[in-house]
């Protein structure tokens, strides 16, 4: 035997024991964060209710900053696209497993002409996986292509779908909820503040459905293109919709999660609430996810769970109307995931 083998075993072993003490350790944390809220500090301390006013902003004026987003994420692929490919060769990410593929449906075609009296079955192996973690996969030997995934998936992303989903979209649909109320007998039935959470939370699960791919047909440079393209988008549409909604629509820093602007942050409530929801949220969003993925096993599965976080996070704002509350919950269950991923596939 190579001497070589057993010590590549230990070195594989390692990330995935990471990996399970890290799990092991969040499960432990998520007990304790059931048992926090069995005593009440959930509504007593956590998340008081704040009050507050109706945005000034219509279901119009999200339409409008929606369109800028995706119009500024087209136009940054479109300029990006001819550079990419230069900067990071296919060669680098993906060749080698399409080689190997290839071979493989060489040899399948081989046992087929071998055999010809065996019914031909039509199978193929389909890619579940997010395109993030596809990308961090066949680009892991390129430390650039991990900083941009980083910044996609815990800093751009979060901030971009935070603002848009929680501040803009929901507190459209909240106002529209509050005017519509005493005429809708529906709306009066359900909770107050029900209709614009669980709506915003359909649309944002709804955006992030998706279909498995045949197993090597990912184009790698697109999709590094397209990662940089909505990384661009995501910064954008912040500062595009701060000003559009402030100056047309009067909005203040209220209006945009931050109560009584910036002098009553309150960071550190915000910072330990988000990671206190996030350890109750993280344990049944694993087990959906799970269950679901094993009853379908050729289906992406991912709006189910994202329902769930999507809810939790269209409460905690309806609640407080902080904004950072939400965007330290996101980030966080996004560097969970990311750094998980990044020691199961090392």
């Amino acid at each position: 035997m190579n001497d070589a083998e057993p010590a590549a075993t230990v070195l594989t072993s390692i990330p995935v024991t990471i990996a399970f003490l890290v799990m092991a350790l969040l499960a432990a944390l998520f007990f304790l964060g059931m048992l926090t809220l069995k005593k009440g500090w959930w509504t007593q301390t956590c998340f008081p209710c704040e009050p507050r006013r109706q945005v000034p902003w219509n279901l119009l004026d999200v339409l409008a900053v929606f369109v800028f987003y995706f119009m500024l994420g087209t136009a940054a692929l479109q300029t990006l696209a001819p550079y990419i490919p230069s900067v990071f060769p296919v060669s680098v990410v993906g060749e080698d497993k399409k080689t190997a593929i290839a071979s493989e449906e060489s040899d399948n075609l081989s046992k087929e002409l071998d055999n010809p009296k065996e019914p031909k079955e039509e199978s193929r192996k389909l890619e579940k996986a997010h395109p993030l973690t596809v990308l961090m996969t066949e680009g892991k030997r390129q430390p650039m292509i991990l900083v941009i995934c980083f910044l996609m998936a815990v800093v751009a992303a979060p901030l971009g779908e935070e603002f848009l989903f929680r501040v803009i979209l929901q507190g459209a649909f909240e106002s529209l909820e509050n005017s519509t109320r005493r005429v809708v007998l529906l709306l009066r039935r359900m909770p107050r503040g029900f209709f614009s959470v669980f709506i915003t939370a359909l649309v944002f699960a709804a955006i992030h459905w998706r279909e498995p791919k045949s197993e090597g047909s990912w184009n790698l440079n697109l999709l590094l293109t397209g990662m940089i393209a909505q990384t661009i988008a995501n910064f954008g549409i912040v500062l595009f919709g701060v000003g559009y909604l402030t100056f047309f629509r009067g909005a203040t820093w209220a209006d945009f999660g931050f109560h009584n602007g910036f002098r009553n942050l309150r960071s550190a409530q915000d910072v330990l609430g988000a990671f206190y929801v996030y350890l109750i949220l993280m344990i049944p969003m694993m087990m959906i996810q799970g269950t679901l993925g094993t009853l379908f096993p050729d289906t992406v599965t991912d709006p189910a769970p994202l329902l769930v976080f999507s809810l939790a996070l269209g409460i905690l704002y309806y609640r407080t109307r902080r904004l950072l509350t939400c965007l330290t919950l996101h980030m966080s269950m996004n560097a969970v995931s990311f750094f998980l991923m990044l020691l199961w596939y090392s």
